[in-house]
């Protein structure tokens, strides 16, 4: 028979059948915030979180977070309280499957639960730039809630505030309770609001909570960091190639981010890679990472890794985010490419799913770019995607 139970009734029959055993039991213990197992006799609120927008479409937050804060508002979008959870040491409560929050001291009513997550736990180094965000406190507008990448403390000469390149970003979720099973942002931020049912369009959904009974919330999640490589090869001189020769940098208004995950304006940051090495190659076919081996090297190519927030795509080319291959010799631009426009042409590798360009780019998080460089100039490049064996040649003139 066919299944035909929505995810997030099927999360609170789990939920309401494990609660209901422990009940059985008969054991009397007070009701309070948990992290792997239903209390006696629940009442409150139970918040469980779900990370499934993903090209693998599969739920991956107890493999992936490590760390998550839930804020609570009431029905008017006012600050209540909060809770978070996070990974220390041997304790390791997000990967438990069945993960969840439970609040019992809030007055019964109806409230909008904010959620953030993070794949380090909160008290990893700070070397490299964080995403921050400032406490609520109580009777804050859910609408004063940011979140901030870290960037230097001034601009450069292009007006663009460089963020660290020490390691790459730490993973960040977002995520707004709502009834639909997308992410708050996958509606708003695909400008499909009429998705959303009457009630949800500001602050997403209510939960009801009411006296001595238990309420239940799945938070679905987006992931907001992505990961690129970029890889430049020489078709006329294959081993006149160096990680050294070129700077790659990602040009994006992405580092400050509203309550429901929308980028806010003009606010014009600089990535450049955390990484960069040099790969040889020799006649029979032998690699070494430096681009050095024992025979002669008959190709090189040169690659860099890059991490940066969310993408948009829009519909005029000048607010894209942008890819930049320089030479260092003479500053020479040797490919100035719209960035989302050529990661959101992945999404044809997945033509039964339709996606859009927006659906794509924010379902995905791992690209792989490979320039074919005829001297100064480059003439196609190779579009990967990192869960199955599939990439498309762009070539130059198409953009």
């Amino acid at each position: 028979m066919k299944n035909n139970l929505s995810d997030n009734t099927r999360h609170r029959l789990r939920l309401m059948t494990a609660a209901a055993l422990v009940c059985m039991t008969g054991w009397l213990s007070s009701c309070s915030m948990m992290e792997q197992e239903l209390d006696n006799c629940p009442y409150g609120l139970y918040v469980t979180f779900r990370y499934d927008y993903n090209i693998q479409r599969a739920d991956m937050f107890n493999d992936h977070a490590g760390s998550v804060t839930l804020w609570v508002y009431d029905d008017n979008g006012r600050f209540v309280t909060s809770r978070t959870v996070t990974r220390k040491d041997a304790s390791t409560p997000l990967r438990q499957d069945g993960f969840t929050i439970h609040i019992d001291d809030l007055p019964a009513g109806r409230y909008h639960l904010l959620a953030i997550a993070g794949q380090k736990p909160l008290a990893a180094s700070v070397k490299e730039a964080r995403f921050r965000y400032e406490e609520p406190s109580a009777g804050d507008d859910m609408k004063q809630f940011r979140i901030r990448l870290d960037r230097s403390a001034t601009a450069g000469e292009d007006g663009r505030y460089a963020v660290s390149a020490a390691q790459p970003l730490d993973t960040l979720w977002h995520g707004i309770y709502t009834t639909s099973a997308l992410p708050f942002s996958a509606i708003t931020g695909d400008r499909q609001q009429s998705v959303l049912p009457a009630g949800e369009q500001t602050y997403g959904a209510a939960v009801t909570i009411a006296d001595q009974e238990p309420s239940y919330a799945v938070i679905p999640l987006m992931r907001d960091t992505k990961n690129l490589n970029v890889s430049l090869r020489q078709t006329v001189n294959p081993a006149e190639m160096s990680a050294d020769d070129y700077r790659v940098e990602i040009t994006s208004d992405n580092g400050l981010t509203g309550y429901d995950n929308a980028l806010l304006a003009d606010d014009r940051l600089l990535y450049t890679p955390y990484a960069a090495w040099t790969t040889g190659f020799t006649a029979d076919g032998s690699q070494t990472t430096g681009g050095q081996a024992e025979g002669a090297v008959v190709e090189r190519a040169a690659h860099y890794d890059l991490s940066f927030p969310r993408l948009m795509y829009y519909a005029q080319n000048d607010a894209n985010a942008r890819l930049r291959i320089i030479k260092n010799s003479d500053g020479k631009v040797v490919a100035d490419i719209n960035l989302p426009y050529i990661l959101a042409e992945g999404r044809t590798a997945f033509e039964t799913m339709n996606y859009s360009q927006q659906e794509f780019l924010d379902r995905e998080y791992n690209y792989k770019l490979e320039f074919f460089l005829a001297g100064d100039e480059w003439k196609y490049v190779n579009l990967s995607i990192s869960v199955i064996n599939w990439s498309v040649r762009i070539q130059n003139l198409d953009l």
